[in-house]
Formats: C-alpha cells, structure tokens, sequence
C-alpha cells in the first residue's frame, strides 16, 4: 500500500516539474504500475454487484482525471449500462454512472406515483446518507423521453458527490452515479449490507466474547479474497492470514502470491466477509530486447515524426469529414499534440453564420478520433408576440406545457439525430432522449453509442427538428 502511494507521488512530480515531456512519461511510469485493463473491470463488476460472463464491455481506456491515472470503462449487464473510473494503481472506485437502457413499464399501471420528498428519501437510503449528512444542490422534476423524473443532487462534505434520477411514476431509479476525490474500494459504499450490521452488537448475552464468536473464520476469509482477485486455491501461496482488530472493527489480513503473476493484500471484514480493502502488486520481468535499441544511436533522434501526416493533411481531413470547403472555414487552431501516449492533430475551425467544429485527427493514419460541432444559434423574432393573446391564461390546465403541443416529438428527435450521423436504428443504443430547455430554447438532448464503434451527443430544436450540437467519441 505504501509503495502504491510512492509511486503515485513520484508520477506527480514528474509532470509537475517537467512538463509535458514529463506528463508523458508519467504516463508510461503509472502505466508500468497500474493493476491492468482485467483487474479494473474486475473491481468495476465487483461494485456493481455482477460477474464478468454477465458484462458486454464496450470499452477500456487509461486516462488522467482529476490529478490521477484511472481506468475509464464502460460495460452492459441486465439491461443496464454502467460507466466506471478505476484508480489505476489501487482499483479503487474514483466515479460510477448507471442507467437502466429500458425501463419495465409493466407495473407502472400498479405503482402510486411518488413526491419529490418521498424521491430525494429514496435516493439518500440508496446512498447510505443521513439527511443531515447530506447537502441537496438539486431536486426538481424534468420530464425525460416522455416520462416525468425528479433530478436529484446532493453532496456529504467535499468530498463525495451523488446523482439521481427517479420516476415519478413508479418510483424506480432511472440513473444513478456517484464521484468522489478519495477512492473507494469496491462495495464499501453498499448499503445494502449497512443495516444489517447494527444489530449484531445489540446481543448482550456472550459479553465475554462479544464478537469473535460471530466471526467467519480464517478459511472462509481466504475463500472470499480468492475469489474477489479470481484465483483458484491451488495456485496462490499464502503468506499471512490471520484475525486483527482495525480502528474497532474485526478484520482478517490476508496476504498471498501467484508465481509468475503477483502478490495480493486483503482485508476483509471478520463479520460478514466483505472486503474491504485490496491491492494487487504485479512482477515484472525485463525484457531481452530492449538493451539492444540503444546501439543505434541514430533512430533516437526521429523516432516517430516523420510517419505523421502533417497539419494540412489533418486539416484536409477534418473538412472532409464536415462536409466544408476549405475556402468557407476560419481556423483557429492546428496543432500536432500527444493524448494518451498517442499522437494527434487538435483542429478548430469555424464556419461564418453556421458554427464551431472540433476535431482531433490521428497523426499517423488521419483517421478521425473525436469531433464535435456547435452551430451559431439565432433568436426567433415571433416569440415576443405569442403573450398578446389573452385566451391562454384562462385554461390553467395548460400552463404547465405552453410549447409542448409544436414539439416534433422525442422519436422524431432521435431520428434526426440518427439520419444525421448516418446510423441506423438497429445499430444504436439509447442511453439519453429528454426534452430540455437551454437558453430559452427548446431542445432534445439526445445520447445513444454504437458497439464497436463510439458514442454520439446531439442536441436537436424541438421545434423545427434541426441539429444545434453534436460531438462523436470513438472508442479507442
């Protein structure tokens, strides 16, 4: 644990004082480190409670977030899409997002629709939060792909921060998601297990041996590391296992090895055989080959930049794929930059009364990474005159929707967004489709990702059904 810690301070530095030259080889340093792409989804299926056979993974990708390098991943499991930041070098939990991709309306004829109250008590027993822990910085209602949600945020102190959204109808949790600045380790924050735990103390008849009678024993302690790092009991070596007592609780130690793979560090809770805290140091081995490289002193010099395609390429690619002529566009931006231990072409440009385009170009094939477009936006002018009519006022069961009756509609919507990223319907996943306002607008916010292939932001007009913004992200 310790050395984890080191290690991680050491990689900080380096970027801190060297720079962007630095960055990159902290980069590879906690790359070098890190617990591997296996390991994270294991301790992402872990917190959210499901096997490894059970997820479709749609990607894994090493990133730096929030002063650290974690594992982004995202996987499908029980019609459930989830989103995971794993700490690279520990595996604890840095942000999680689930949303349920289609919701069983089933029962919603049976269900007694819920209170904004009754949701925002939902969501803090989910949380395991009291609500004097808790800080609400948002609780209202929203209505999304045709259904009404409560939006639900809260905070407990600085560090740990909590989203929901719940049917209003039903009372089921549409989406969840959680981010904290300190990692947690996988499950710490179930409450499905916390109530449970009060009432083994209120036992009063063995005040003898208060707890060590109710412990799960060393043998049932190993089986439940074993199991959590999926390693079979004939190859893990066992070097400590025993009984400890940590800040008042009851907690096993465990320590093993695998030849030729690592060693693992448990604790794991001597009442009910969570765990608690895991870490996993992997051996290293050097390769043969690398002492020969430095033999030949002139490959150093140039190592990968004459294989780029350069600027203008990358320029020409990204107009190419906007549809632009290169006489119409203003950049404003094209530069050749490192992202992830890749190199790309960062390209902006704008086009005059249409909008602002983003790209990042591969430098060594030109294909097109990620790309974003944000179109120039115009104020209707007939809107002003829509209150002179002083019929409306009369109906109060229509004021709570003035525009809903001239919008195209969220399947209308997400057609659009469909046809103008040129997916088809049977390809694309929905995990967003919400009728929003922005900036006194109207708009669909549309999400949706193709297997294989990336994920897709529109923002389109609910009145008029044009495209305002789009972003795409491949996956890597």
């Amino acid at each position: 644990m310790k050395k984890t810690a080191l290690i991680a301070m050491v990689i900080l530095a380096a970027m801190l004082v060297i720079g962007g030259g630095g960055a990159y080889a902290a980069g590879q340093l906690a790359r070098a480190n890190a617990i591997g792409e296996e390991i994270a989804r294991n301790f992402a299926y872990v917190d959210a409670g499901i096997l490894p056979e059970e997820a479709e993974v749609l990607y894994t990708e090493f990133e730096f977030e929030s002063g650290r390098f974690v594992y982004e991943l995202s996987f499908i499991a029980g019609g459930t899409q989830y989103k995971y930041a794993v700490d690279s070098a520990t595996g604890g939990i840095v942000s999680r997002e689930s949303r349920v991709l289609k919701l069983d309306q089933s029962a919603a004829g049976n269900a007694q629709p819920v209170s904004l109250e009754e949701a925002k008590a939902a969501a803090l027993k989910l949380a395991g939060v009291s609500e004097t822990e808790a800080r609400f910085t948002k609780a209202k209602s929203e209505y999304e792909d045709g259904r009404e949600v409560y939006d639900i945020e809260f905070s407990v102190g600085s560090k740990v921060k909590y989203g929901y959204e719940i049917d209003a109808q039903t009372g089921a949790v549409v989406e969840q998601s959680m981010k904290t600045s300190e990692p947690i380790m996988p499950g710490s924050m179930d409450n499905s297990t916390t109530p449970t735990t009060p009432t083994t103390p209120s036992t009063p008849t063995t005040p003898g041996t208060p707890t060590t009678s109710s412990v799960i024993g060393v043998d049932t302690a190993k089986n439940a590391a074993l199991g959590h790092a999926g390693v079979s009991a004939d190859k893990a070596m066992f070097t400590k296992a025993k009984l400890e007592r940590d800040d008042g609780r009851q907690i096993y130690d465990i320590e093993f090895y695998v030849a030729g793979y690592g060693e693992y560090d448990y604790e794991i809770d001597a009442l009910t055989g969570n765990v608690l805290e895991s870490s996993v140091e992997k051996f290293r081995t050097v390769a043969p080959t690398t002492p020969t490289t430095p033999t030949t002193p002139t490959t150093p010099t140039t190592p990968t930049t004459p294989s780029v395609i350069g600027v203008d390429a990358a320029k020409n690619a990204a107009l190419g794929h906007a549809g632009v002529s290169a006489d119409k566009a203003v950049f404003t931006k094209a530069k050749l930059e490192r992202d992830d231990g890749r190199q790309i072409y960062d390209i902006e440009f704008y086009v005059a009364g249409n909008g602002e385009y983003d790209y990042e170009i591969d430098a060594l094939t030109g294909n097109v990474l990620e790309s974003s477009v944000e179109k120039f936006r115009t104020v209707a002018p007939t809107t002003p005159t829509t209150p002179t009519t002083p019929t409306t006022p009369s109906t109060p069961s229509t004021s709570t929707t003035p525009t809903t009756p001239s919008v195209i509609g969220v399947d209308t919507a997400k057609n659009a967004a469909l046809g103008h990223a040129g997916v088809s319907a049977d390809k694309a996943v929905f995990t967003t489709a919400k009728l929003e306002r922005d900036d006194g607008r109207q708009i669909y916010d549309i999400e949706f990702y193709v297997a294989g292939d990336g994920e897709y932001d529109y923002e389109i007009d609910a009145l008029s059904g044009d495209v305002l913004e789009r972003s795409v992200e491949k996956f890597k």
